[in-house]
């Protein structure tokens, strides 16, 4: 088990490198917005494996494919009893 807000609270510390991502994409597609749900795995050691799209209703594949490394990059405290599946979604809206 791990507590979700302490995912929550790992996974807002990126936040401003995650919405980089979609700010470079915005440039591109200023109109571009919608939901990428990531799915990965907490290892018993607290690193992140198995990183992958489970939803993407934005299209950009440069988009989804930032997030996804910046996750795999992440630390996480070590769950207790084993490995932990975590799916989490991020919202992007562009500001008129």
């Amino acid at each position: 088990d791990l507590d979700p807000s302490i995912v929550s609270k790992e996974v807002r510390s990126r936040l401003g490198a995650i919405k980089a991502c979609y700010e470079r994409a915005l440039k591109r597609s200023p109109t571009l917005s919608g939901k990428v749900v990531i799915h990965w795995t907490i290892t018993a050691a607290g690193t992140v494996s198995g990183v992958d799209v489970e939803n993407d209703t934005m299209g950009d594949n440069e988009v989804a494919s930032c997030i996804k490394s910046l996750i795999a990059r992440s630390r996480f405290p070590a769950p207790s009893g084993g490995s932990v599946e975590v799916s989490f979604p991020f919202v992007f809206q562009a500001s008129q």
